[in-house]
């Protein structure tokens, strides 16, 4: 081919501009289609609403005129009220609570007995709820008195067979003061006033009970399908169950001279 000929001859053209073009109109199509097609977001699920907390601190019935020895209220049997035992439905991992106070005088933590495997803490998730509002009303009530836990879950020994106290649904409670039993001129009148605030706590059945071999003492109990704490403050009562402790106001500064 002659040098004339080469000058006629078109250019030819590099494919390269041609491919480039190619795959960027690729890329945009695959990035209008993937906005197109794209799933839309998940909802985020809504936080499960909170049971309401339940009043610790105000009584649910009102007090009876009088609380006498051997008394119950109300005036049937412990059975027609809280209801029987039942071991078959029961379990201890998922109906018992660990439950404190410090200002509760628990007998079990007192207990030198070296074979006594018995723990007052421990009840009936459906007992907390009364109990810790009997906490609140015994600690205004009566502030010079200690509220003792004698006796509560106790899968066998010295109660009955059938006695609720071996599903943790029953408590033996006493008054006393640095932990020691009230004198015999203040005891009745201490139980009595102690009656009444279980009543008005809101366990389900109250008594008096004056026996011979336990010694007076409160003893209370409640339904299976009593309310629960949800969740349960495992132990320790949470800010919310405890009084609100006015602050003292700072003493104004004295005077300083120079």
């Amino acid at each position: 081919m002659r040098y004339h000929e080469l000058l006629d001859e078109p250019q030819r053209r590099s494919p390269v501009p041609r491919i480039l073009l190619a795959v960027l109109a690729t890329g945009l199509v695959a990035l209008a289609l993937a906005r197109t097609f794209r799933p839309a977001a998940k909802e985020t699920a809504p936080e499960a609403p909170q049971p309401p907390r339940p009043d610790l601190f105000t009584p649910v019935r009102e007090a009876p005129e009088t609380f006498k020895r051997d008394a119950r209220m109300p005036a049937a049997r412990e059975i027609e009220v809280s209801g029987e035992i039942d071991l078959d439905t029961f379990s201890a991992g998922r109906d018992l609570v660990y439950v404190d106070d410090p200002r509760v005088w628990w007998e079990s933590d007192h207990d030198a007995k070296d074979n006594d495997t018995e723990d007052d803490h421990t009840m009936h998730a459906a007992m907390e709820i009364p109990f810790r509002r009997l906490v609140n009303l015994a600690a205004a009530a009566r502030p010079d008195l200690h509220l003792r836990v004698q006796e509560c879950f106790r899968p066998a020994g010295i109660h009955a067979k059938r006695s609720l106290h071996c599903e943790g649904r029953a408590l033996d409670l006493t008054f006393g003061r640095d932990g020691e039993r009230l004198p015999q001129r203040e005891m009745h009148a201490a139980y009595e006033a102690l009656a009444k605030l279980c009543w008005q706590a809101g366990f389900d059945w109250v008594y008096y009970e004056h026996a011979r071999g336990t010694g007076p003492h409160i003893h209370v109990s409640v339904r299976r399908d009593a309310p629960r704490l949800s969740p349960p403050p495992n132990g320790q009562p949470a800010p919310w169950m405890l009084p609100e402790v006015p602050e003292t106001p700072e003493p104004p500064p004295a005077n300083v001279h120079p």
